[in-house]
């Protein structure tokens, strides 16, 4: 992994990839293709007509206000043949074009624009929002152009709601806290609270659907206006089967608890012993969240190094193709990068293995501390000391 790393490092260039395409599926900023090679941005010569496709062309630079009327025509690549950019129409930053005219599909369009991750150039937000009040732009389409699925979703998300997940995080820990607390002193209540629990949810939705199939003495309208229960699930002829079912998983789920009462004896007992061993090596709560912070630095650091090894493969385009992408994945480049992956997650297996080592040693060094002669003494730093020098040992 070290090797692949090092060689990726200094021999591709991430920022081949993922670059945009124009209309002749030349790669923009593709140093080995002349045509466009100087070219890195793409750029929507007539986003307001929504035909994209044969709209692209690579630009030298975002095209910007030059005077309050014009906008700057940068160096170009409409097609193969290079055409230079003579603007047909041209917009201010307001919304409003400079002369005021029918734009053509084929015409070419300047406007104020804005780079995006050194790739693509957007309309300007005082531009984008005036025009698409008018009805003039294709917002659709040319958000879907710059949405690149679930991930920019996520990332989206993410960013837009950072508190709320701040919160949840420190909301989780202090309930995790509180829960260990109970564990300890109430861990036989907490057990069978949950089982018994389980076992009224079952028999309880068992009901409810005996009863929406008007074997309680229930009726469709009835149900409706009294539970609240849709007229799709009132009118189910499966209801009776469903309630049945319920029922019967939480009587079985009844009889288990029943047949191993002697078992669940132990489990509490065992709960109650986890619940004291934290307590009294309170160093332990650290261990997943040292662990996480390894496991998180182990995928970044991995991350970048498979953005090198993916970018010393052959890249492609299509003209249906807005960006580039992989043209063959039995590359040399991806092989290695598939060998990467599966190092990554053997690392990633590793650390799983090292947090589970710890808590169990931290957990037999408490446990035997307990007779007579016997301390208990930093046993987490122990644990990890001992996997440092086993691994050290047979390096």
């Amino acid at each position: 992994m070290g090797y692949l790393t090092y060689s990726a490092y200094y021999n591709h260039d991430p920022n081949s990839l993922f670059r945009g395409v124009n209309v002749d599926g030349h790669i923009c900023g593709d140093k080995k293709n002349t045509i466009t090679k100087d070219l890195p941005y793409l750029y929507f010569t007539n986003p307001f007509t929504g035909v994209f496709l044969t709209t692209k062309a690579c630009v030298s630079e975002c095209p910007k206000m030059a005077t309050a009327t014009t906008v700057t025509t940068p160096t170009g690549a409409l097609n193969s043949a290079g055409a230079a950019f003579t603007w047909a129409h041209q917009f201010k930053e307001d919304g409003t074009m400079a002369a005021p005219g029918t734009i053509g599909a084929t015409e070419l369009v300047g406007y104020p624009s804005i780079p995006i991750l050194g790739r693509v150039c957007i309309p300007h937000p005082n531009l984008f929002s005036a025009v698409a009040a008018t009805g003039k732009i294709a917002t659709a389409s040319f958000a879907a152009v710059l949405n690149q699925g679930d991930v920019a979703n996520f990332v989206s998300d993410s960013m837009n709601n950072w508190q709320y997940l701040l919160a949840a995080l420190g909301f989780a820990i202090v309930v995790s806290f509180l829960f260990m607390f109970l564990l300890r002193c109430l861990a036989g209540c907490i057990v069978w609270v949950s089982l018994f629990g389980i076992i009224i949810f079952f028999i309880g939705i068992g009901l409810l659907f005996l009863y929406t199939a008007g074997k309680l003495g229930g009726h469709a309208d009835k149900v409706v206006t009294t539970l609240g229960v849709t007229d799709s699930i009132s009118a189910s002829d499966n209801n009776e089967v469903y309630g049945w079912v319920a029922i019967g998983i939480g009587c079985a789920f009844l009889l288990v608890v029943l047949c191993c009462c002697s078992r669940l004896r132990l489990a509490v007992a065992v709960c109650k012993s986890a619940g004291q061993f934290v307590a009294s090596v309170c160093s332990i709560v650290l261990v997943p969240i040292i662990q996480t912070i390894f496991q998180a630095g182990l995928w970044g650091a991995c991350l970048v190094a498979m953005v090198y090894l993916i970018s010393g493969t052959k890249m492609t385009s299509k003209t249906t193709d807005y960006f580039s992408s992989i043209e063959s994945y039995q590359d040399e480049y991806m092989i290695r990068f598939y060998a990467f992956v599966f190092g990554t997650l053997w690392c990633s297996a590793f650390i799983g293995a090292m947090t589970i080592f710890i808590i169990a040693s931290a957990s037999c060094m408490w446990y035997y501390s307990h007779g007579p002669g016997q301390e208990l003494n930093s046993p987490v730093s122990r644990s990890y000391k001992m996997i440092f020098r086993y691994f050290i040992k047979n390096i």
